[in-house]
């Protein structure tokens, strides 16, 4: 007579290198046993990104640490951000947890603006599994203020209307003052009730006549230092 047991499990990394045995009994009272180990793939288990140091700002190296936590076989490292990709430098794997292997990963990277609020991610993928775990570091990058490229530099206006001069700046910490000047003259908020600044620092003069004509400089300022820009007023 042969009689058969299954015994169904939902298999988890702890599972790896786990050692089953089946005993049979009779009446007998002989026991035969049989055993066997098991052989888990599994992602990794954790994903950590650190940075080496605490405040990021334009111009400086940023060393980013990825930690790929237990898997198995070993995980293929990678770095992306937004649609570019990184080749990161790997430390040899090391024994982990379930039998399986960490990796630690490092990618060097020159800030400048463009990187802040970019989220940097590092993926750790398995070739067996075709899929893999992945985590992220947002970017906190301090810098002076910048003028967009896409900053006007020239507005026209007919005498008597009103003209909006924009201004498209940008700059972390993002609380910035920014001052304008015509002919060297600072313009002040309520001296002249033509001028009104939207919330944006952008100047809009009211009933303009020609003597308005001219360039603007505007000079914008944050904690970690000013920047300044021009735009010139046509006046027909």
């Amino acid at each position: 007579m042969v009689v058969t047991r299954v015994l169904n499990l939902l298999l988890t990394a702890s599972d790896n290198q786990a050692v089953y045995r089946c005993d049979a009994t009779n009446e007998a009272k002989t026991t035969i046993s049989a055993q066997t180990k098991l052989l888990v793939h599994f992602t990794a288990v954790s994903m950590k990104i650190t940075a080496k140091q605490e405040v990021l700002r334009q111009g400086q190296e940023v060393k980013l640490e990825c930690f790929s936590g237990s898997s198995h076989p070993k995980s293929d490292v990678s770095w992306n951000m937004g649609s570019m990709r990184f080749q990161g430098v790997e430390e040899a794997p090391k024994a982990a947890l379930f039998g399986g292997v960490s990796v630690v990963s490092r990618l060097y990277l020159n800030l400048s603006s463009h990187h802040h609020n970019q989220k940097v991610i590092c993926q750790a993928y398995s070739p067996v599994l075709e899929e893999g775990t992945n985590t992220f570091y947002q970017l906190d990058v301090l810098y002076p203020p910048e003028f967009s490229p896409e900053q006007t530099t020239e507005v026209q206006v007919v005498e008597d209307e009103a003209a909006t001069m924009p201004l498209m700046v940008s700059a972390n910490p993002e609380v910035l003052s920014c001052i304008w000047l015509h002919r060297r003259q600072m313009l002040v908020k309520g001296e002249d009730l033509r001028h009104q600044w939207s919330d944006d620092h952008s100047l809009e003069i009211r009933n303009v006549t020609r003597k308005d004509a001219g360039v603007y400089t505007i000079k914008c300022e944050n904690d970690e230092g000013v920047n300044q820009t021009t735009v010139k007023l046509d006046v027909l």
